[in-house]
């Protein structure tokens, strides 16, 4: 037998994959779908085959860096992981004695005005 393969964004095939299962889950409880057997069947073969080639998806992080520090508690040219990016346009990030500490971007007080650099990495 032929096979085709489904190439699609992530989000999409979860997407797809969640519908299938809900009108098959709305058919089951109320029958409104009116599926008979085959059709069933042949959904829940393509919900199945969809889930076998969902690929992984991608994830990244974000980090500060910075060439220049005079204080103690920021080292050189280590990479800090930014925990969450503030609506004001700064964002917090964990230093090395385990504080989490509120930077901004450009001029920043913990770099006795210096800027960040930023970084994202694939996981």
């Amino acid at each position: 037998m032929n096979k085709a393969k489904l190439e699609l964004p992530v989000k999409d095939f979860h997407n797809l994959y969640d519908l299938l299962g809900h009108a098959l889950d709305h058919d089951a409880e109320a029958g409104y779908l009116d599926f008979d057997p085959e059709d069933i069947c042949l959904l829940e073969s393509v919900r199945k085959e969809m889930f076998s080639q969902i690929p992984e998806e991608e994830t990244f992080t974000e980090y500060a860096v910075t060439g220049r520090s005079t204080n103690r508690r920021i080292k050189v040219k280590k990479l800090y992981k930014i925990l969450r990016h503030c609506p004001d346009g700064g964002f917090r990030l964990e230093i090395e004695d385990g504080d989490d500490v509120f930077c901004i971007p450009q001029n920043c007080a913990f770099l006795d005005g210096g800027d960040w650099k930023f970084v994202t990495l694939k996981d």
